[in-house]
């Protein structure tokens, strides 16, 4: 058995990811440590113990036959993988704490430039996913050959309208109003100037700031994994953002009726249409 300190609160999901590897053994946490079950928060200092030896792949019939009754093992969805992500307003980026992907950040606009040099012709082109479940046809030169697969997400206008899912992609930058844009009927990366860019919900997408090499696989605050793909001299998330809290675990505003989210200049996040079922695969 091994003991654990939580250095910043954390959710019960996140520590079993951290710990095992895995969302499968959320319930002996959540048993051994009297914690909360569904998405309980453990704060800052909690001493977790845990036992690192059962840190594999086990059905649930093995853990079952270690002494863990079938009964108590709470069906969890598990760490999710973003799709589209949430669209969130440039307000949300400038919140403190906002990036929990440790050396993980919204591009600059010189970043996505770098990005558009690489690629050279048919930039946009070599980072959709061919699939014309993503993207509306003619979906123009997709072939993600770069690894980069990105997905017709949409955006929410300043005045709160949802338009344009399947058929473009927004990407913020850190300078206001300014995003990178991918279409279903041409192949470029585009730097588009929207005059209401910062009440707009678009998609972010985060790139390694770090030093060496990042790891294949990262999570989020809420636990959500993410892989990194290299393009270039670059490493990039793979998967559209997707975290509802601060880095602080504060919980973002989530905006879901129009006239809120034309008012907001505190920072909110959305769901395309608001619908879940639009943010992860």
């Amino acid at each position: 058995m091994k003991t654990f300190t939580v250095t910043k609160p954390q959710s019960v999901r996140d520590l079993a990811i951290q710990l095992y590897g895995s969302t499968q053994f959320t319930f002996k946490l959540a048993n051994d440590n009297g914690l909360e079950l569904d998405g309980g928060v453990v704060v800052a200092n909690t001493q977790i113990i845990y036992d690192e030896t059962i840190g594999d792949k086990r059905t649930r019939d093995a853990i079952s036959n270690r002494g863990y009754s079938i009964s108590n093992i709470v069906e969890f969805s598990g760490a999710k993988t973003p799709l589209n992500g949430y669209l969130y307003n440039y307000y949300a980026s400038q919140l403190t704490d906002f990036n929990t992907i440790t050396d993980f950040s919204i591009p600059s606009v010189d970043e996505l430039n770098t990005l558009k040099s690489h690629l050279a012709t048919n930039q946009g082109g070599k980072m959709k996913i061919v699939d014309i479940e993503y993207w509306n046809l003619p979906n123009t030169g997709a072939t993600n050959e770069s690894g980069f697969t990105a997905l017709g997400s949409g955006i929410r206008l300043f005045r709160s309208d949802f338009i344009d899912q399947k058929n473009s992609l927004y990407m913020m930058t850190t300078t206001p109003e300014w995003s990178f844009g991918i279409a279903n009927d041409n192949g470029n990366l585009t730097l588009t100037v929207r005059s209401d860019g910062r009440g707009e919900g678009i998609s972010i997408r985060m790139i390694y700031t770090g030093t060496g090499t990042p790891p294949a696989q990262v999570t989020d605050y809420d636990g959500n994994i993410y892989d990194v793909i290299q393009i270039g001299t670059q490493y990039w998330l793979k998967q559209n953002y997707a975290c509802t809290h601060l880095a602080d675990g504060t919980p973002i505003n989530k905006i879901t009726d129009g006239a809120s989210w034309t008012a907001d200049t505190t920072g909110a996040y959305c769901a395309y249409d608001n619908d879940e079922s639009n943010v992860f695969v």
